[in-house]
């Protein structure tokens, strides 16, 4: 749904994979059995869509140095 105007009118576009961080929440209790704490989960405003928006965990970060608007990178991990 577009942020401004409320139109379901939408199509896939390809992002760069860059974003930052728009909010986020640190967990201390787990999720799930083996997640590591604590877990970073936030709210990334992706670079060049337009508003669009993505949940993820941050990894590689300490979670007292996370803030809002920090530039983020998308890494794939298997």
């Amino acid at each position: 749904m577009c942020p401004e105007c409320r139109s379901a009118n939408a199509d896939w576009q390809p992002v760069t994979g860059r974003g930052e961080v728009y909010t986020y929440t640190v967990v201390n209790r787990p999720i799930a059995a083996g997640q590591p704490l604590p877990t970073v989960i936030a709210v990334i405003a992706l670079e060049g869509s337009g508003g669009a928006r993505m949940i993820s965990n941050l990894v590689g970060v300490d979670p007292a140095a996370v803030e809002i608007g920090m530039p983020v990178e998308l890494v794939w991990r298997t």
